[in-house]
C-alpha cells in the first residue's frame, strides 16, 4: 500500500508544478512491485495476476492477497496518468 501512496503523493505533488524528481520517485515506488525491492524480488507474477502482500526481513509473503492486487492496479493506473501528463 506505501507504494501506491507514493505514486499518488507525486500526483499530488506535480498539481503544484512539474518537477522532474516527481517523476522519478513515482517510477521508483511503482519500480518497489517489480523487483526493485530490498530483496530484489518481483511481488507481481504477470503469469498468473497473483500478487504477493509484501516482504518479510529475507524472504516474500506467500500470501497472495487480494488488497494487494488491487493496490497494484491502482498505483499502475496512477502511474500511468503520471506518465502521460509529464513531459519527456
Amino acid at each position: 500500500m506505501e507504494a501506491t501512496a507514493t505514486i499518488a503523493a507525486c500526483l499530488n505533488g506535480m498539481a503544484g508544478g512539474w518537477r522532474a524528481d516527481w517523476k522519478a520517485l513515482a517510477t521508483r515506488a511503482f519500480t518497489w512491485f517489480l523487483g526493485s525491492n530490498d530483496l530484489s524480488v518481483a511481488l507481481v507474477d504477470p503469469h498468473t495476476g497473483s500478487c504477493r502482500d509484501g516482504l518479510h526481513p529475507i524472504v516474500p509473503m506467500k500470501i497472495a492477497a487480494a488488497s494487494r492486487l488491487c493496490a497494484i492496479c491502482l498505483g499502475l493506473q496512477r502511474f500511468a496518468s503520471l506518465r502521460a501528463s509529464t513531459p519527456a
